[in-house]
């Protein structure tokens, strides 16, 4: 909130555990009035789109970087939009961001940004 300068016209979504929600209406309880903040369950996604197991199950069958992915994906199937910047909870902005312009720049030009997955000893 701090650096985006457009923070009015754009909406984040965050995507979290139904089990995680009363926590998490604390911490973003702040800011709901001065941004749109929208929250999904990935129990909700999971149901929407069919998947067969529960969150839990489907984290302990494929690891955390597919569940992850099905997560980005799955948010993406569901919200109604046709451009996304998907950040995990670990981004922030360290400076001030105009979101619109991040946005029209990206797609006249774009580009993958990936790191390895590869486990570190």
């Amino acid at each position: 909130m701090k650096f985006v300068e457009d923070k009015n016209d754009i909406q984040i979504f965050f995507i979290i555990s139904e089990s995680e929600k009363k926590k998490f209406s604390k911490i973003i309880s702040k800011y709901k009035n001065n941004i749109s903040i929208n929250v999904l369950f990935i129990e909700d996604l999971f149901d929407q789109f069919a998947v067969q197991e529960t969150a839990k199950d489907y984290l302990a069958k494929y690891g955390r970087y597919t569940f992850q992915t099905a997560k980005k994906f799955y948010s993406m199937l569901a919200i109604d939009s046709e451009k996304f910047l998907v950040l995990d909870c670990e981004s922030m902005w360290v400076k001030p961001t105009n979101m619109m312009n991040l946005f029209e720049n990206y797609f006249q030009k774009p580009c993958l940004v990936a790191s390895s997955v590869k486990k570190k000893k």
